[in-house]
């Protein structure tokens, strides 16, 4: 059948061609429409000659038609729409009106009475013999040609429409010509719905007729200029017949309006007087302060005013209808699909019939004119239908660019911003849309290690909270969607790899159960959720091929197991969907449909009651074999509810799918299947929840959750501004003391293994090597470190250096690094109540006192002054906002600036009362000198008694280190940590604890009088002044030394160590370990637990690598004889090898942290096949079997994973093997190569892969014939393969190839070969 003629360009004029291609994207108010053709094409020609004869080929959905946007218009107000459409209609300026006085062109307009000529007749009756001759007034074989079907289970039709509006006056008399730019029909209301047709006489962005479909939850504004029209609507269930005999609802005839404030000028019609008062729509009074020429604006504009109200949704198949009323037989009509909501609540076409200024002119094969007698008909026919994906016929708009899953469906899409169909989303989001394994981790007190040290931290629970609470409470005008990158980067920050969802899966949750570790009641809940009664439950994966559904293969399964037990509640079902083909030599993906049953039942395999299993979704994959490319579809409401699709391919979006789209993802079959030789999307994995507990798993909605309050400041800082979002946390500690913990750096001499915060602070608690202490808040650390010398009883305190101990952000503890601690800083400052204050001590000895000791600092008045303000002010600050853990650093550091300037008022204040000339005794050495000193001015006493001069340096009185405690990185468990090098805090200290009143005498004496006396007294104060104060410690490193012993494959503390920070540091090892000159020795330094490099002779500790708490390890070079011994026992001989291993044996990784004395199978979808025995988790063995991704298949020994030694068999993707020798995964050796395709054979030497050596070669094919094309054995080779770059056919059978014969890879191009 025709379809709708497409919109022309904005910038043309001319119409555009029936074939041209549509365009989807949304429209604003004066944008063009664009038009869609039927999706079931016939080939049926149509009568009318504006119409196209032969209909298009179907479209997808992208090429249908798309909505007019809806522009935000207050009530009562007119927006005028432009007559040139624009990219930006809002800033568009309206047309200015047409002049009224001049008479429009379009009713001089003569009328075409002429009749069709004999030709045109014969032709018209043939096709009326035929029944090829459209009749508008046929509605049955309208709606057949409008109406297309469904085929989509759970969609159904349920209730039809059709609107019928004949116009009068369309285009006016000289004497009042019709300038109205759209005319809208009466409504018709039909279950709270309006519908009402918009008719464009001269076209909307185009030159032909326009017409749209409305469909409002608001009543319209009632029409003040109203035209002569006959308006009826039919209604009634799919199946009605509202042909001829069909009696309307209602019929509504309108006069045209005489006067412009006349609101009341319908007329009755055949109808009672009951019925037209029922069917009239409420109506709203007319805004009088409108002007004439915005009123078609008003009628024209979308209005969104119900963009507030609950979302709502309508789908339906639309179409339009416009003929002569006084011959029927010459039409032209439109159809598309489309969704209604209070985003777009219209649909059309912009090009109907036209074009307009030949609408009453008769066009060739037309018994009249389309307009006749100034007059036109419109049908609008709907037919709604049911949709539980509410989703259907959705397409991006303007004002909802992506669909809104979080109103529609009650989620937000899940995603990150740099991957791309990442197995980790859809793991994730899977699990996380569990109710109980949201709960468990919800309920985790993630925030116990800020009160007690003594429990480790559980960052990556904590950032899970953070994106259990913006499931919820994210912003659907800011945020698009949940970002779950910083929990994915947390996991492979601690090592974790995964290829799929199954190996996403057993990560995450083994990176759950270590945090949980101390935490048996969360243990159990998770062993409940994942495991049998008896413990983990592992199934093979289930084969696809022959099978009808899930259930068939699963019971086959089971049966070949010899299965009996309990399944655990949460049952995912692998499907073996890849398969290595031996003859091929290359592994297959098998897309046989398997049928995902909604229900299955193991009953006959199950010990326990519940054997009955609901379908909760299923894991997609896309591409090849090895793309990594997955994504979850579910339904996280149970069974009947809506499929949802969470995609983070092509952005991250949440569709709703139907049940034909889920049934596509189960696969090929029959023909399709054997014809299929490309890849596609496909379910892998099935999931399932046992059905009694599925109310408990699948509740139907996200249950409330507030976060942490501690979390708050991790967040933006408009989450923070809400109310009733977090639980506050307890404030059971005391407000005025501190506990203290000092642990001390002797106890970790020894320790064997990798170092963090936590496993050294509880080393040198096991040993004893600690001490805890009570403090005020307002104390020092120069206090806290006097009474440590008292207790330990060291004489002097310099010998003492204390460092913070703290976890960065929300509990991080993957390393070691301390901070420096200010000596004259209250150790309450920072704290919150009931924090720990956690301390590393290390006791100098005596020969590094004198470089790296600190000694104590005085105080002059005014900065006890500003240090007693800065204790008080914290402590208040602690009891006002005991739960806040950070202060903004601009707030410190401006009232600091504002202490520091009211002491300096003060002081100068109290020097204008003193007398002119103070007498001093000058052997009196504890009292500074002090001359006649004129009074300071005020702006002298604003700068030139602070001590650096200028106000900005005032803000070194207090503490430095409040400018860095709110950041993420920052340590916030310990108050008074700073990055700042020894130096800069040596400074810092001598600025902070100068004298103030010597300061100002030298300031001030440089503009003093330059009389005699003056002179006389700066000589005196000059040889009478006390020696300056120790400035304090050289800028030096605090470090821990770790010896790699290759023997014992560990790392032991050797010591800690202090080293000046622009010494060497291989000079500074050779000397600390007393190695001679020629001693040869490889310092690494670590970056982080595991990462690290080597230090070159010319590297110092300036580079900013090293800091506090950094790791410096230390070994002997290991020969090559001694590495290959290493490797053949399946040991380590670099520290990044073995700290790599460590981690894995901390994190119990069950495959890089075990040693098998059995063969184990490595089977993961996707990767290389192995099956062997593992040595501290690699591939280890004499007899090893592995098949790679790209088909190679070897037999023979492996060590760490690479092919070494003899007898190893290699069999090639493209047939040819090797057996012999084998060093560094290369030939290497004596061995034997033959080649499949000449069965040529070489024995002899290799070295590095390549033949070397002595060697004999057993020819099968002459050469000549190995110059023929391997394929047809008829042509010569003359084509070369692109991009693998083989050589082994001809052009003809080259160009058939979609795979390399030889390397199995694409055939991106055929290159012809031309020889010399």
């Amino acid at each position: 059948m025709p379809g709708p003629e497409p919109h022309e360009p904005l910038s043309s004029t001319s119409t555009r061609s029936h074939s041209d291609i549509p365009s989807s994207s949304p429209e604003p108010a004066d944008a063009e429409m664009a038009d869609v053709a039927h999706p079931e094409p016939e080939a049926e020609p149509q009568e009318s000659a504006s119409v196209i004869e032969e209909e298009p080929p179907a479209e997808v959905q992208d090429n249908l038609v798309v909505p007019e946007p809806a522009p935000i218009e207050e009530e009562g107000t007119a927006a005028v729409e432009a007559e040139v459409p624009s990219e930006d209609p809002s800033s568009t300026p309206p047309p200015p009106p047409e002049p009224r006085n001049n008479i429009p062109e379009w009713v001089n307009f003569e009328e075409d009475w002429s009749k069709p000529s004999d030709e045109e007749m014969e032709e018209l009756r043939l096709r009326e013999s035929r029944g090829t001759e459209v009749n508008a007034l046929d509605v049955p074989g309208m709606e057949k040609r409008i109406y297309s079907n469904v085929d989509i289970p759970d969609t159904r039709p349920i209730k039809k429409l059709r609107l019928s509006w004949v116009i009068k006056g369309v285009r006016g008399t000289k004497d009042r010509p019709n300038h109205s730019r759209v005319m809208v029909s009466p409504p018709a209301v039909v279950d709270g719905n309006y519908w009402q047709i918009k008719f464009y006489p001269r076209g909307h962005t185009s030159t032909s007729y326009s017409a749209y479909i409305k469909c409002s939850r608001r009543p319209p504004k009632p029409d003040t200029k109203s035209s002569e029209s006959t308006f009826s609507f039919f209604e009634g269930p799919p199946d009605a017949d509202f042909g001829s005999g069909a009696v309307p609802t209602m019929t509504l005839k309108t006069e045209r309006t005489v006067k412009k404030d006349d609101h009341s000028s319908t007329t009755p019609s055949t109808t009672s007087a009951s019925q037209k008062q029922d069917n009239q729509p409420p109506s709203e009074g007319g805004n009088p302060s409108v002007p004439d020429t915005g009123h078609d604006e008003v009628l024209d504009v979308q209005t969104t005013s119900d963009i507030g109200d609950g979302d709502w949704r309508l789908s339906a198949q639309l179409g339009v209808v416009m003929y002569n009323p006084e011959e029927p037989r010459t039409c032209a009509y439109a159809s598309t699909e489309g969704q209604f909501s209070k985003y777009v609540d219209d649909w059309g076409w912009s090009s109907v019939a036209g074009p307009w200024r030949e609408a009453h002119l008769r066009q060739h094969l037309q018994r009249a004119p389309l307009l006749q007698n100034d007059t036109i008909a419109i049908d609008a026919y709907i037919r709604i239908f049911n949709d539980p994906t509410k989703a259907l016929w959705w397409r991006s708009s303007d004002a909802e660019p992506h669909w809104d899953s979080k109103s529609l469906a009650g989620y937000f899409p899940m995603g990150t911003p740099p991957l791309y169909h990442s197995p980790a989303v859809a793991g994730m989001t899977a699990w996380l849309l569990l109710a109980p394994f949201r709960k468990l981790l919800q309920r985790v007190d993630t925030g116990s290690w800020r009160h007690n040290s003594q429990v480790r931290p559980k960052p990556f629970i904590a950032q899970l909270q953070m994106i259990l609470f913006l499931m919820r409470t994210s912003r659907k005008e800011r945020e698009t969607y949940v970002d779950l990158y910083p929990a994915i980067q947390a996991m492979k920050d601690v090592g974790e790899e995964y290829v799929d969802v199954q190996t996403f899966w057993e990560a995450f949750r083994r990176t759950i159960e270590l945090e949980l570790d101390d935490d048996e009641e969360s243990l159990r809940s998770l062993r409940a959720i994942f495991d049998g009664p008896s413990g983990p439950t592992s199934l093979p994966p289930l084969p696809v091929e022959n099978v009808l559904d899930v259930q068939q293969t699963l019971t086959r399964t089971l049966r070949d197991m010899n299965f009996k037990g309990c399944l655990p509640d949460f049952l995912p079902l692998l499907l073996a969907r890849d398969k290595f083909d031996k003859t091929t030599r290359e592994w297959r993906l098998l897309y046989d449909r398997v049928i995902l049953n909604d229900e299955i039942d193991i009953s006959e395999f199950s010990t326990s009651e519940g054997g009955k299993y609901t379908l909760y979704g299923f894991m997609a994959h896309a591409g090849v074999r090895n793309s990594g490319k997955f994504y979850t579809i579910l339904r996280p409401n149970g069974p009947n509810t809506m499929w949802l699709a969470f995609e983070d391919g092509d952005g991250n979006q949440v569709f709703s799918y139907n049940r034909k789209i889920i049934q596509a993802f189960e696969g090929l079959e029959g023909q399709a299947l054997k014809d299929f030789n490309s890849t596609r999307t496909t379910a892998y994995m099935a999931m399932y929840i046992r059905t009694s507990c599925l109310a408990d798993y699948l509740p139907g909605c996200l249950e409330p959750y507030q976060l942490p309050k501690w979390l708050a400041p991790y967040l933006d800082s408009s989450y923070q501004e809400a109310h009733g979002n977090f639980t506050e946390d307890a404030t059971d500690g005391d407000l005025q003391e501190v506990s203290i913990e000092v642990y001390s750096d002797e106890g970790i001499i020894g320790r064997e293994g990798l170092l963090d915060m936590y496993n050294i602070k509880q080393q040198s608690r096991h040993k004893g090597m600690f001490h805890l202490l009570s403090s005020p808040r307002c104390a020092t650390y120069q206090d806290l470190r006097q009474r440590l010398a008292a207790k330990l009883g060291i004489s002097d305190p310099q010998t003492i250096r204390l460092f913070g101990m703290g976890y960065s952000g929300i509990g991080h503890y993957a390393t070691a690094q301390l901070a420096n601690v200010h000596l004259t800083e209250a150790i309450g400052n920072g704290c919150f109540p009931g924090q720990p204050l956690c301390l590393w001590m290390s006791v100098l000895s005596k020969d590094e006192v004198e470089l790296f000791g600190e000694p104590d600092k005085t105080n002059d008045p005014a900065d006890s002054v500003l240090l007693r303000s800065s204790s008080q002010t914290s402590d208040s600050a602690s009891v006002a906002n005991e739960n806040e853990e950070e202060v903004a650093a601009p707030d410190a550091e401006q009232a600091s600036i504002r202490a520091a300037v009211a002491v300096d008022i003060d002081r100068a204040a109290n020097t204008r009362q003193q007398p002119s000339a103070v007498a001093v005794e000058v052997n009196d050495q504890d009292t500074p000198m002090q001359l006649e000193i004129p009074p300071p001015t005020a702006e002298e006493g604003l700068t030139a008694n602070v001590p650096h001069g200028h106000l900005i340096d005032a803000a070194a009185h207090v503490d430095v280190t409040s400018l860095l405690v709110n950041t993420e990185t920052a340590l916030t468990s310990a108050p008074g940590l700073s990055t700042l090098s020894q130096a800069e805090e040596s400074l810092i200290a001598a600025v902070i604890s100068e004298d103030s009143e010597a300061m100002d005498f030298v300031m001030n004496s440089g503009s003093a009088s330059t009389d005699h006396s003056a002179s006389q007294s700066s000589e005196s104060s000059q040889s009478s002044s006390p020696p300056p104060e120790k400035q304090g410690p050289v800028d030096n490193i605090y470090g821990f030394l770790q010896m790699f012993d290759v023997d014992t494959q560990t790392f032991r503390v050797q010591g800690t160590f202090f080293a000046r920070s622009e010494e060497k540091v291989r000079d500074f090892v050779q000397r600390r370990f007393g190695y001679g000159p020629d001693k040869q020795f490889i310092a690494w330094r670590r970056h982080s637990t595991v990462d690290g490099s080597i230090v070159g002779p010319e590297d110092t500790f300036l580079d900013p690598r090293f800091v506090n708490g950094c790791d410096l390890v230390v070994y002997e070079p290991v020969s090559e004889t001694r590495v290959k011994e290493l490797e053949r026992e399946g040991k380590f001989a670099t520290p990044h090898e073995l700290s790599t291993y460590l981690r894995m044996v901390e994190r119990r990784h069950p495959i890089q942290s075990v040693t098998t004395t059995e063969p184990v199978e490595l089977a993961v979808f996707g990767t290389d096949y192995y099956k062997g025995p593992l040595v501290n988790g690699l591939c280890h063995g004499a007899r090893c079997f592995s098949i790679s991704s790209t088909g190679n298949i070897y037999e023979g020994p492996l060590v760490c994973n690479v092919k070494c030694g003899k007898g190893g068999k290699m069999t090639y993707c493209n047939g040819d093997t090797y057996e012999g020798e084998w060093y560094q995964d290369e030939r290497h050796g004596q061995g034997t190569f033959v080649e499949a395709r000449t069965g040529n054979k070489y024995v002899g030497g290799f070295e590095n892969g390549k033949r070397w050596g002595m060697g004999t070669t057993y020819w099968q094919v002459a050469d000549e014939q190995a110059d023929l094309c391997q394929i047809c054995y008829g042509n010569e080779i003359d084509a070369l393969f692109f991009d693998c770059g083989h050589v082994c056919a001809c052009v003809e059978c080259a160009r058939q190839c979609e795979l390399c014969p030889i390397c199995r890879k694409t055939v991106k191009q055929v290159v012809k070969m031309f020889r010399a």
